[in-house]
């Protein structure tokens, strides 16, 4: 009698699961380094809106902002809450203030890619106006919202005669936002997206004789270029610096439930604009496509029964919306992801045109090497990325403060080499008409539509891909077993290849082989990583020994010589301690393949 839930079948001896371990400390920690999380926390920690080539640090927005369809309302209940008094709170007499907003981008719209909006606002409380540029980041999330600006003031005579004939004053400010500007848009001509007028009335919201909070009641009506006025009435209420959002809580709720507010859903820009973001016929065909099926899903989601062609337009349109959405993150150059899955797009991307090479148009082919040439062009910056990154970490644990300040010449000097390697590559290659040819094809390609496609084009994806599948995987057997047996650094590296493009390939055919698939991804990608960590330490070991040697080296003191030493022997050790891992990875990768292969891609195995 078979007890429930018993599967039937021959008994399997020595198969019996073994219990899973924790893993250790040490394993636990060897990928952190150059894990995505830990980068993203490292930008967080300093400030989202960093650029090094630019004066002036950002400075944290965090408001309320609700619709206010009664703002008069609001008026009276302010009148009355500043009476009593409540809470020890105090809020100040009104004061009234005319404001003329300019919102300005590219025609490419580069800007807003970047996840920017442009203001120039014209101020006059009854004196001189005023003029300032202010570049604030977009989104906002749950409230209380919170942005990053930057402000600069602009000259009154020559902004405003400016702003009209492209804005040329404001690429050529000193500041924050004129830095921002150069490196987002290339020098390209900004133009009008929107005008706000706004007559405002604020208030200070006071606890003890100090400062909590802004309260800001706007009656606004906006404008497009060419369309029509609309009116807008916001109440704002925004954080004093270095006021924590907690101290204003109560305010707040008192306010929205006395005068029945409601969040608002969007910044004054994203409401003027409409829900089509202010997309214009400026943006380039290729792009506009690119982003046309954003998806952030990989692997991509492929029906078992899917033909060669179905099955390579999805799995194209996933690292081509990456690829196209990361453009403005490596353009503004605050945040090493940028241009580090734009290089990661580029390589899935290559992987799909390779593995169903056989069901696409001859220019695909081509395309590859476009994309090989994009990521050429990216390499340098991300080089510098990765170094600077290392660098820092090493700063952060060092244990005196003398040793954190003698490493600063040299992170100094990789911010000033990786901001050249941005101009003087990585910008003009997403300006260039090749870049935007090379979204265009391969947005062709992923819409199934264009061209003639080949009879392969219709056969069944999961029994036609088995044989690439297998060349990949035998050449990854190959090479991992040549570098356990030379225990060279290039053998390793090539292995580390072959391992990446196996890892690809089997993404690139999405949930075509099930678990036996997604399992060997599994256990491909720690590998991968491993291998990559190990390399890596070897480069920046290298790379400081020579740094130090050559000209450049001898303008940095000595102190910094010396970290840089300490630094190189550090990075020497942790490879070595990478390579104690390496045997457990590459049997868990190698084993997986193996059952992958066995049950799923040979000539009996499952469709």
């Amino acid at each position: 009698m078979r007890r429930p839930g018993h599967r039937s079948g021959p008994v399997r001896r020595g198969c019996r699961r073994r219990p899973r371990r924790p893993p250790s400390d040490a394993r636990a920690t060897v990928y952190d380094p150059a894990s995505r999380a830990g980068r993203r926390a490292a930008v967080a920690e300093r400030g989202a809106g960093e650029l090094t080539s630019a004066a002036g640090g950002p400075r944290d927005e965090i408001e309320w902002q609700f619709d206010a369809p009664d703002p008069d309302a609001v008026e009276r209940w302010l009148a009355t809450y500043r009476t009593g008094a409540p809470g020890g709170l105090d809020i100040s007499p009104a004061r009234r203030a005319l404001l003329s907003d300019r919102y300005l981008d590219t025609e490419e719209e580069l800007l807003r890619r970047a996840g920017y909006g442009l203001r120039v606002r014209r101020t006059l409380t009854g004196g001189a106006p005023s003029l300032e540029a202010t570049l604030k980041s977009l989104g906002g999330g749950t409230a209380p919202v919170r942005r990053v600006e930057f402000t600069e003031p602009l000259d009154a005579e020559e902004g405003e005669r400016g702003l009209d004939d492209g804005a040329p004053s404001l690429g050529r400010a000193a500041g924050p936002v004129g830095a921002r500007l150069r490196a987002v848009t290339g020098g390209r001509p900004l133009r009008v997206i929107l005008d706000v007028d706004t007559e405002r009335t604020t208030r200070a919201l006071r606890s003890g004789g100090a400062e909590l909070a802004e309260i800001a009641i706007d009656r606004s009506t906006l404008a497009v270029p060419a369309g029509p006025r609309r009116r807008l009435d916001r109440i704002e209420v925004e954080l004093a610096v270095g006021s924590a959002p907690g101290a204003a809580q109560g305010f707040v709720h008192a306010l929205t439930d006395a005068c029945s507010l409601m969040p608002s859903r969007s910044s004054k820009l994203e409401a003027g604009l409409g829900p089509s973001g202010g997309a214009s016929g400026g943006v380039p065909a290729g792009r506009r496509r690119a982003e046309g099926r954003a998806t952030r899903r990989w692997p991509p989601a492929i029906r078992r029964r899917a033909s060669m062609g179905e099955a390579a337009a999805v799995a194209l349109r996933v690292p081509l919306s990456a690829l196209a959405s990361s453009e403005s993150v490596a353009r503004e150059g605050s945040d090493p992801e940028g241009v580090h899955q734009m290089r990661v797009a580029t390589r899935r991307l290559q992987a799909v045109l390779s593995l169903y090479a056989p069901a696409l148009e001859p220019a695909a082919g081509a395309l590859r090497g476009e994309l090989r040439w994009l990521r050429r062009e990216l390499g340098d910056v991300r080089d510098l990325d990765t170094h600077l990154e290392r660098v820092e970490r090493h700063q952060a644990a060092a244990a005196a403060g003398a040793d954190r300040a003698a490493l600063a010449p040299l992170a100094d000097l990789l911010r000033r080499r990786r901001d050249d390697a941005r101009r003087e590559r990585l910008l003009p290659a997403l300006d260039g008409e090749r870049y935007l040819g090379l979204l265009s094809g391969i947005a062709s390609l992923a819409e199934e539509r264009s061209g003639r496609p080949r009879p392969e084009a219709a056969t069944r994806a999961s029994a036609a891909l088995r044989p690439a599948l297998q060349r990949r995987g035998r050449a990854f057997v190959k090479a991992l077993r040549r570098a356990r047996r030379s225990g060279g650094a290039d053998d390793r590296h090539r292995a580390r290849i072959r391992a990446k493009q196996l890892r690809y390939a089997l993404e690139c055919s999405g949930s075509l082989y099930g678990r036996s698939g997604r399992r060997a991804i599994e256990a491909l990608r720690p590998l991968q990583e491993l291998l990559g960590a190990e390399r890596d330490a070897l480069l920046a070991a290298r790379s400081l020994t020579s740094l130090a040697a050559g000209p450049e080296g001898g303008e940095l003191p000595e102190p910094t010589l010396r970290a840089m030493n300490d630094h190189a022997a550090g990075e020497s050790q942790r490879a070595r301690e990478l390579l104690a891992e390496l045997p457990r990875a590459s049997a868990r990768a190698a084993r997986r393949w193996r059952r992958l292969r066995r049950r799923r891609l040979s000539a009996h195995g499952g469709s």
